[in-house]
């Protein structure tokens, strides 16, 4: 692994079109600074990058999250400085814990 993390989350066939689907809509209709966090985020997770990170990735996702709410203009303000957010685990459990044996 040359001391770098690596993160491998087997996803289905059905998994990642959801996935497409889901970016791809919001390349349609989000606002630019979301289209660039969710951007940012996918070149941290892609496989290709040999450089991921479980911090990197929750930092990114919690942009990315922080950029959503604010597009969506909710009627309060997150506070950025404390705001957090991780990925909730519903799949397989062998996936998940893999995963997070490597956050720590």
């Amino acid at each position: 692994m040359n001391g770098s993390i690596q993160i491998a989350i087997i996803l289905s066939d059905e998994t990642q079109a959801r996935y497409a689907t889901a970016s791809n809509t919001i390349a349609l209709i989000a606002p630019q600074k979301v289209i660039a966090a969710l951007d940012e985020f996918q070149q941290e997770i892609d496989i290709s990058n040999p450089k991921r990170s479980p911090v990197r990735h929750d930092e990114l996702l919690t942009k990315l999250v922080l950029e959503l709410r604010r597009s969506l203009e909710l009627p309060f303000e997150d506070d950025v400085s404390t705001f957090r957010f991780r990925l909730v685990g519903g799949g397989r459990e062998d996936n998940t814990a893999a995963y997070r044996s490597q956050r720590t």
